[in-house]
Order: structure tokens, then C-alpha cells, then sequence
């Protein structure tokens, strides 16, 4: 992103910031909803959330239970085998 250059007024609590000298309201609004039609399909939906939350879930579970039965197993060699 570009450096903002603010006018002073904006840094004064008792004023309303002024508006950008360089397009009026409308034509600003156009720029946001350009940009924003241009951006809504990259977004993720809730069913693409659903099922990657799912996967890591999977994989959290999976990397625990294999990581506590190498554990066990460790445990159960150094029990039997260490006098």
C-alpha cells in the first residue's frame, strides 16, 4: 500500500476529517464496489472453511495419536529391555 498523506485537519480531534480533494463521493464508491466485485470470488465460503477445518482436524488427530504410540511403545521397550 502507498504512504497516506493526511492533511493536518485529520490529526485534530475537535474537526471531521475532510474528504479527499480528488473525487467526490459517488466516484469513490464506484472504486470500492469495482474493487470489491473483483475480490468476492477469491473469497473462501463457509463450506470451503468447513472442509479445511476438517482436514487439519484430521491431521492434528492423527499426528497426536501416532506421536502417543511412539511414546507407549518407547515407555514399553524401556520397561522390558532397561535392568
Amino acid at each position: 500500500m502507498g504512504k497516506l498523506i493526511k492533511p493536518e485537519a485529520w490529526w485534530k480531534s475537535s474537526e471531521q476529517p475532510p474528504e479527499p480533494p480528488d473525487m467526490d463521493l459517488t466516484e469513490r464508491v464506484i472504486k470500492l464496489e469495482s474493487k470489491l466485485d473483483a475480490a468476492l470470488p477469491t473469497l473462501a465460503t463457509k463450506a470451503d472453511l468447513h472442509s479445511e477445518f476438517s482436514a487439519q482436524t484430521w491431521k492434528i488427530v492423527s499426528f497426536v495419536m501416532g506421536f502417543g504410540t511412539l511414546l507407549a511403545a518407547a515407555v514399553f521397550f524401556i520397561a522390558k529391555n532397561v535392568h
